[in-house]
């Protein structure tokens, strides 16, 4: 209707201007209806911006709510796959805290073994030290009684030698002496028949003669007879010498032989002192001992070295967790608790 109307007016208007010129009244009702018409115009034009805007921003709203639609379904996809990632983090954060609650727990175990495998080691330390200075005792006195034992052998045989040197000593002089009683036991034997021959010639022969032979002949058988009685004297008292030499040897002997029993007794009773044990064993059962304490020093030391070394393995477990938020922890084995 207004644009009829519109219309009107400007045939009007050119029916009016076909004739004589206008008036000024014309002309001002002319401008103003011009004027009119202009903001009509105008405002058709406004409103048609206006609904032209409208639509476009019906088109783009539309446009946005539809991106808008897609970003959700785009987000809900998102959010369910990183809740599903999330659940899967933290299935593996638990396994991983339950590995190293584990690994807390045997560490703790190694460390109390470890411990305790200290506190034996010294002990056994502290035991090998005093058997050992027992041993290095045992084979110092064993030592000691060695060279006394030696010692008293060396002074045993002596005396026996000595002993056996004065028996044939003994002997020669009791053989010699015998020999010599049996020489002047003829010589009297020879002498006496002699006598008794000479006495016999007496009635038969000169007297003179014969008495002059029997004195030449009794005379030298007193000098023979004091001769043998002086040797006789003089072996006697060297015989008697012998005799006082042996027996002060024989006490000597007695007095030796009474040091030597003493000092077996002696020896005896320190053997006594020894515990029984290392008193039965001898040097070669000490010894297979001795070798058998260094075997388990020995086995200890690699045993000790082993569980080192699964100590410093522990030590060198670091596991790497990447959190939710997007930050990465590095997780060590710290073993100075």
């Amino acid at each position: 209707m207004r644009e009829n109307t519109g219309l009107s007016t400007q045939v009007h208007i050119k029916s009016r201007t076909v004739g004589i010129f206008p008036s000024k009244a014309e002309y001002s009702l002319l401008a103003q209806q011009s004027l009119k018409l202009q903001n009509f115009c105008l405002q058709n034009l406004a409103n048609s911006v206006q609904n032209l805007q409208l639509i476009a921003l019906r088109i783009e709203f539309s446009a946005k709510m539809e991106e808008y639609l897609q970003c959700m379904k785009t987000l809900r996809t998102q959010m369910s796959d990183v809740e599903d990632e999330a659940v899967k983090i933290t299935a593996e954060e638990q396994m991983q805290i339950t590995t190293l609650q584990n690994l807390e727990d045997e560490i703790n175990s190694v460390k109390c073994q470890t411990s305790q495998l200290r506190e034996e080691i010294a002990r056994i330390l502290e035991k090998r030290g005093q058997i050992c200075s027992m041993i290095l005792e045992k084979q110092r006195k064993i030592a000691s009684l060695g060279a006394d034992s030696s010692t008293l052998n060396q002074t045993s045989e002596l005396l026996q030698q000595e002993r056996n040197n004065m028996s044939a000593k003994l002997l020669q002089k009791s053989d010699y002496y015998a020999k010599t009683v049996e020489e002047v036991t003829a010589q009297l034997g020879e002498q006496q028949g002699w006598i008794k021959d000479c006495k016999q010639n007496l009635w038969v022969g000169d007297n003179g003669q014969v008495m002059d032979k029997v004195g030449e002949k009794t005379g030298e058988i007193e000098e023979n007879q004091d001769n043998l009685a002086e040797i006789l004297k003089m072996n006697l008292a060297d015989a008697k010498t012998k005799l006082n030499q042996m027996s002060e040897l024989k006490s000597k002997l007695v007095t030796e032989n009474s040091q030597v029993r003493r000092s077996i007794e002696l020896v005896k009773s320190k053997m006594n002192d020894f515990k029984a044990q290392l008193g039965d064993m001898d040097s070669k059962s000490l010894q297979e001992e001795y070798q058998a304490l260094l075997s388990d020093k020995a086995g200890e030391a690699e045993y000790l070295h082993s569980l080192q070394l699964q100590i410093a393995k522990l030590m060198i477990i670091s596991h790497s967790i990447k959190c939710s938020c997007g930050n990465e922890f590095k997780i060590d084995m710290d073993l100075c608790g």
